[in-house]
Parts: C-alpha cells; sequence; structure tokens
C-alpha cells in the first residue's frame, strides 16, 4: 500500500481546496484502470478532508479512544515504516480491514474489534483481497462503472417531455468480494465512523 497515501490521509491540518463543492464527487467518472492512481487516491484524501470538516453528524459519533490497537504502524517517515507496540497508549488511528491469516491475533484482538472500530478515525477495506499477500488496489475497467444513460420521452396531457434515465452498475457485485465472506465486516461496518472501499471494480466512501 502506497504509504505517503495514508499519511496524507490522516493530514488534519489540510484544507477543502476552494473550488471542490459538496457534490463534486458524485459526478467523478473513472478514467483510469488501477484504483491506486493519483486521481483517485488525491479523490479518496477530498473526501475525508470534507468529511472532518464539514460533516456534523460524524463528528458527533467520535468518541474519546479508551484504548489503541496492540500494534500500529508508525508512518511519520513514509519510506521508513515502522511496526510499534502501543503498550495501552490511547492514540487516533487508521485501520486496515483485510483477511487476516494470523490467528494468535484474530484471538488476542476480536473481542476488542468493536472499540478499535469506533474509535479509528477512517477504516481502510481490502475487499479484493483474500489474503494479506493480495494487496489493497486492483487493475479495473474503468467502462463497467459508467452509467448507461438512455434517451426518454413522456406524453404528459398534450405535451412531450423529454429527458434522460441513467442506470448504475449495482453495488451487488462488491457483496462477492472475499472480505465480506469475514463475520466482523457486518460489526465493522454498523460501528465505524468512515470506510474508504477499494473493492473488485472501485473505491467507494462511506460515512455516517
Amino acid at each position: 500500500m502506497n504509504t505517503d497515501f495514508v499519511k496524507g490521509l490522516y493530514s488534519r491540518g489540510c484544507s477543502v481546496p476552494s473550488n471542490a463543492s459538496d457534490d463534486a464527487d458524485s459526478h467523478y467518472q473513472p478514467a483510469d484502470s488501477y484504483t491506486g492512481s493519483t486521481e483517485n487516491l488525491s479523490l479518496a484524501q477530498l473526501w475525508l478532508e470534507k468529511c472532518l470538516l464539514s460533516h456534523k453528524e460524524c463528528a458527533q459519533t467520535v468518541t474519546a479512544p479508551l484504548a489503541s490497537p496492540t500494534r500500529l504502524i508508525d508512518l511519520e517517515d513514509p519510506e521508513n515504516p515502522r511496526l510499534c507496540q502501543t503498550e495501552g497508549f490511547n492514540l487516533e488511528y487508521l485501520t486496515l480491514s483485510y483477511c487476516w491469516d494470523n490467528q494468535g491475533d484474530v484471538q488476542q484482538e476480536m473481542n476488542r474489534m468493536a472499540q478499535i472500530y469506533q474509535n479509528s478515525i477512517l477504516i481502510i477495506a481490502a475487499n479484493s483481497g483474500p489474503d494479506i499477500s493480495s494487496g489493497l488496489y486492483i487493475e479495473r475497467d474503468p467502462r463497467l462503472l459508467k452509467p448507461c444513460n438512455a434517451p426518454c420521452t413522456i406524453m404528459e396531457g398534450d405535451q412531450i417531455l423529454r429527458g434522460t434515465i441513467s442506470f448504475w452498475p449495482s453495488d451487488e457485485r462488491e457483496e462477492l468480494s472475499p472480505l465480506h465472506n469475514r463475520g466482523w465486516v457486518f460489526q465493522e461496518q454498523i460501528m465505524s465512523t468512515r470506510i474508504l472501499t477499494f473493492g473488485l471494480y472501485e473505491m467507494r466512501w462511506t460515512c455516517v
């Protein structure tokens, strides 16, 4: 995963560009074949900045961290990330949701997952990876994500109304992703304030 991107996401002091409207992301059309592209990662950072600065409902769900996860990756130097033991310190953090392989970690952390999800600033979900070595980003065909725009003509009395109906791809394909086969994902979606999902076909933002 691009550590510069994660560190950039966590920069709380940035401001939203002045030309960014509330609905700017709703008109975004993927023009590349890689979910880890510079354009996509910049869009993800914009989503987080907008949520932190302007979503009152999301801010109300944040509680003071009672305890950090057992281990965190320090990205102060993106070129040299460090795995650190938190030793009970209360720290702000992002979490990565992926298919675990280490059963020891599963047993140790499972009982604390609701608290970890709720106190995380952002959860990054690796939906398309079946195991820890799969990575976060994926090659995709952006044409599969574009809406199908169909012209429509309706007779209303003696008037003819013309317009366009847009059909968007269904999200049901994401339900087939490897991560959705894990039981904790439901709890994660309920407890989390913000989730940035890297899926089989797209990058998606969800917040309260």
